[in-house]
């Protein structure tokens, strides 16, 4: 599932989707070369798990947020917000969106 309609977008992997569950969990592998910058906003809440990679995530009217490996991330899915991938190393992540 490509991130944006733009050429070059990010591409995901659908891992799990249910609505009656209210919930989608997506894989992502993205290379720095990749178009990730595209603002986002959804209902419910995003997890997002960094496998690995340096991950930056920008939110509409607040402070961004950096992401190493490992690190977790749950924010409202309703507040604006986009990556980007920083450094040189692809990034891989899980995204669980819960609606």
């Amino acid at each position: 599932m490509p991130s944006s309609d733009r050429p070059g977008s990010a591409v995901g992997r659908v891992v799990f989707s249910d609505p009656e569950r209210h919930l989608e969990i997506y894989e992502y592998s993205v290379a720095p070369t990749e178009d990730l910058d595209v603002w986002y906003e959804h209902p419910g809440e995003s997890v997002l798990h960094l496998i690995a990679g340096t991950l930056q995530v920008d939110f509409e009217g607040r402070p961004p947020v950096m992401l190493g490996a490992g690190d977790c991330l749950v924010h409202p899915g309703s507040i604006a917000h986009r990556w980007h991938v920083v450094g040189d190393q692809p990034i891989r992540l899980f995204l669980v969106i819960v609606r």
